[in-house]
């Protein structure tokens, strides 16, 4: 170990020797920046500006007039790999080193680059001692802000990796109350005596509190930001809000994850009220698990039209605290119900009711909300679906199920076209959307027409907004793009995953509206919906009753075709 030493000094002593006899037109292609600090530890960074993957040797001696001493604090040599010329050493000093100013003597070993650079060293003897008189158990508050005021103190301070400047700014006031955290050790998280980093800890992080939490002046999202890697929390994208502002107020700094567990709560809160819908509700669960203590077990183990009624049930709370969040993601996977095609009895209403069977098998409604209870004897027989065998399945199918009717005699009339009103009739019912209490206020949707509350739940679900503000559409067929935007709505809004086939491209592309064309492609995609014979897609032509059934139970069976 001695030889390997000797070595590498005596290499560094021979590349700085050689670099000192350059002439003076050869440039010097590195340069250094002020070294950092903490500590015994040194980090030595700059830049190689000669293009040269190198190996750096370097040396550390105390001066004295501007004199090298003749005793090396430290030597080494390190490769480094050059990102723009930028590299970055960090090593440790002698523990021997005295307090005084340093030189690092640098030099490439693959070029003739050269160079120097001064800091200010505290030895480890005086950076203790520091520490024992901080925290020995007589010492007063009073005493801990003066020394923390003391300008000889403060450079060792410094030298420890303490925010000294920080602290400088604070108040009178606030700055005994950062004296009065060291003192108490936030209530004991520490155990003496303390290592030079447990007191860098605890220093930083009782400016960082008082900073942001007790300084009732301070922008609270800018001081978090400022203090994230302290507070150990991801700030990206924060902006301050009211709520933020009462939760970290209130934050006690017990330990250092104090503010972080008090944060990352409140993140997790503002995300559950202010940005959940249903594209994003499962994410948002999963994201925040850990931070509200979620138990997944049984979320995992429901079905996709299970997880749906989750996500829904998610909404209808106004959060203020993370256990509220947890309480209604609780309720909402215990009171989730498994629907099963072909259902046509038991009682209606909404989807998470308990079982009265008194079994362990989940209550089962009818998969339509809106209708009353009926058997299987008057699900309707239509005669007149001849030559539409390609929806037959899909008619008969909605049929059973209560979705849709047919028009008396036993016929169905596959071949009339189909307003918008009677498309989101059935599109509400089959994927249980049908609130009796939704409300809108359409022109054209009088409140005592049939299909009001069909449209009214269509709104306030999000999957329809009208012709415009004030006009649904009523009366007006609709039409081929429509129903594709229509169905991906509703997927989006269920969890409905499509699955992604091979892209079809349609002769009339470009005819379908920008609204519509995401939809027609991903509908095309996963086998939901086709062209005409002619490879057109015919995005403003309407469809008929026949073709409406079959879209619908396209997407319908992806969710309950397999159970």
């Amino acid at each position: 170990m001695m030889m390997k030493k000797l070595i590498l000094i005596l290499t560094a002593i021979a590349l700085l020797a050689m670099s000192a006899a350059l002439p003076a037109w050869a440039a010097p292609a590195m340069v250094l920046d002020a070294p950092v600090v903490t500590g015994s530890q040194i980090t030595m960074s700059g830049t190689l500006t000669d293009g040269y993957m190198s190996e750096i040797a370097y040396y550390v001696v105390e001066l004295e007039n501007d004199v090298e001493q003749s005793t090396y604090a430290a030597v080494g040599q390190q490769a480094v790999t050059l990102e723009d010329g930028a590299f970055s050493i960090t090593f440790t000093m002698s523990s021997a080193a005295e307090s005084g100013t340093y030189r690092i003597a640098a030099a490439s070993v693959k070029s003739e680059a050269r160079a120097t650079a001064e800091f200010e060293f505290i030895s480890e003897g005086e950076r203790t001692a520091l520490i024992t008189e901080l925290t020995q158990d007589t010492i007063t508050v009073d005493e801990i802000q003066a020394i923390f005021e003391d300008a000889e103190k403060i450079p060792v301070l410094t030298a420890m990796g303490c925010i000294t400047a920080d602290f400088a700014q604070l108040s009178d006031a606030l700055k005994g109350e950062v004296a009065e955290l060291v003192q108490n050790d936030l209530n004991g998280y520490f155990e003496k005596p303390y290592s030079e980093t447990d007191f860098m800890t605890l220093y930083n992080y009782a400016v960082a509190y008082v900073a942001t939490v007790r300084d009732t002046s301070a922008d609270v999202a800018e001081m978090l930001t400022k203090y994230s890697d302290i507070f150990g929390i991801d700030t990206e994208g924060l902006e301050n809000s009211a709520f933020l502002t009462e939760k970290i107020r209130d934050t006690e700094a017990d330990s250092t994850q104090s503010v972080a567990a008090v944060y990352n709560e409140a993140v997790a809160v503002m995300a559950f009220s202010n940005e959940i819908d249903y594209k994003n509700v499962s994410a948002l669960i999963e994201k925040y698990k850990d931070v509200l203590g979620l138990d997944l077990t049984d979320y995992q183990a429901l079905t996709s039209s299970q997880k749906t009624q989750v996500h829904q049930a998610m909404l209808e709370v106004d959060y203020n605290t993370g256990a509220e969040v947890k309480t209604q993601f609780d309720k909402a996977v215990n009171g989730a119900v498994y629907v099963p095609p072909g259902n046509g009895g038991g009682s209606g209403g909404s989807s998470g009711g308990n079982s009265s069977s008194g079994s362990n098998a989940p209550y089962v409604p009818i998969i339509n909300q809106d209708n009353k209870e009926q058997d299987a004897e008057t699900v309707p027989v239509f005669e007149d679906l001849a030559g539409y065998e390609w929806a037959q399945e899909a008619i008969e199918t909605l049929a059973e199920q209560h979705f849709i009717s047919g028009v008396g005699d036993n016929t169905f009339e596959p071949a009339r076209q189909i307003t918008r009103e009677e498309f989101v009739k059935i599109l509400t019912s089959a994927f249980a959307l049908v609130d009796s209490s939704a409300t809108c206020s359409f022109e054209d949707v009088s409140s005592d027409a049939w299909y009001y509350t069909y449209v009214a739940s269509a709104v306030e679900s999000g999957i329809v907004s009208g012709k415009s503000p004030t006009v649904f559409g009523t009366g007006a067929y609709i039409t081929r793009e429509e129903i594709a935007a229509l169905l991906v709505r509703v997927a989006d809004r269920q969890s409905i995953l499509l699955s992604e086939g091979e892209e079809k491209e349609f002769t009339d592309s470009d005819e379908i509206a920008g609204y519509a064309q995401d939809a027609v492609s991903r509908l095309a995609s996963a086998g939901i919906i086709n062209g005409r014979d002619d490879g057109r897609f015919a995005p403003q032509e309407t469809a008929t009753r026949a073709e409406a059934a079959r879209l619908i139970y396209g997407l319908w069976e992806l969710v309950y075709g397999q159970n």
